[in-house]
């Protein structure tokens, strides 16, 4: 009797810890992304402008990691367990070391990690959560035993590879409404400190392309709008170009959203769709303009 309690009890643990363990970790990556990029805000000035400025001219990553990094890490895929994990390499190989390199300090991890709120669970699911630290221990060492650190040259999660069943457990219990109302907290944060870091480089590549010479390329400005976007309208964007046209679809909508800029006479402006060769607002005017005002979509 004592043993299949243990087994019950090891199973329980099982499937809840295995269900949170990757939102969680993600959580925490985001808090400490957050301090991170705080640093690097107050560092010599320009140090949160130097690690975006570098990302779009050297690293090229795709839009949806740039979303994530700067703008709404609330909206990175995490209902599926590889694009979970997919978020969480891009918080921890990807944007926490870019910030290392260009402020050349971290910060240390948080103390303590968001707990879920299990109050909707049901009550065999409450039952299994009030276990012994005796079995909580086998489980996390079983943990640290079948996942493997990544190699130098790769990029891989510290958890193991699941299985169909695990697959199905971590999309049923995926995010408490606790874990989800903690990632729109950090998102919100995380745009208090990127997004003049986001207007002062996009000016500043505008600059650029207006003063004439060797031109920022429209491919990397369209990013940089589509990262604004997406500050703005809190949402993840898809920047796209046709020559010099930009167009920028707001995603998340169940009907297609764009807004489309295009240099006119050295000045990129607002324009439609219709009518590509007129200016409805200047986009330097936008960027001065409160974020809150919004943008009128096509």
């Amino acid at each position: 009797m004592k043993i299949s309690c243990i087994l019950i009890s090891l199973i329980c643990v099982n499937v809840i810890m295995m269900a949170n363990i990757g939102i969680l970790n993600y959580i925490e990556l985001v808090e400490i992304s957050n301090a991170q990029l705080q640093k690097a805000k107050v560092a010599n000035g320009k140090g949160l402008e130097n690690v975006l400025t570098n990302m779009i001219d050297v690293e090229h990553y795709n839009m949806k990691n740039y979303n994530q990094m700067f703008t709404v890490p609330e909206l990175a895929e995490t209902h599926n367990y590889n694009l979970l994990q997919k978020a969480i390499m891009t918080e921890k190989y990807d944007l926490q070391p870019k910030i290392f390199d260009i402020i050349g300090n971290a910060v240390d991890e948080p103390k303590s990690i968001p707990v879920a709120d299990e109050s909707n669970q049901s009550k065999e699911t409450s039952k299994c959560l009030k276990l012994g630290e005796t079995a909580k221990n086998i489980v996390t060492k079983s943990f640290k035993m079948i996942g493997r650190a990544p190699h130098d040259n790769e990029k891989q999660s510290y958890y193991p590879e699941p299985d169909d069943k695990f697959r199905r457990t971590y999309i049923a219990y995926a995010a408490t409404r606790s874990q989800t109302s903690r990632l729109k907290e950090l998102g919100k944060a995380r745009r208090d400190i990127t997004g003049n870091a986001i207007i002062n480089v996009l000016t500043q590549k505008l600059d650029e392309f207006i003063s004439g010479g060797q031109k920022y390329p429209v491919k990397k400005i369209c990013v940089l709008i589509g990262i604004w976007v997406s500050l703005k309208m809190i949402s993840n964007t898809s920047p796209t170009n046709n020559g010099d046209v930009c167009e920028i679809e707001l995603l998340g909508n169940k009907s297609k959203k764009f807004v489309m800029y295009r240099p006119l006479d050295g000045i990129y402006c607002q324009i439609k769709a219709n009518d590509i060769n007129s200016g409805t607002k200047k986009l330097t005017a936008q960027l001065r303009e409160n974020l809150s005002i919004p943008l009128e979509f096509i």
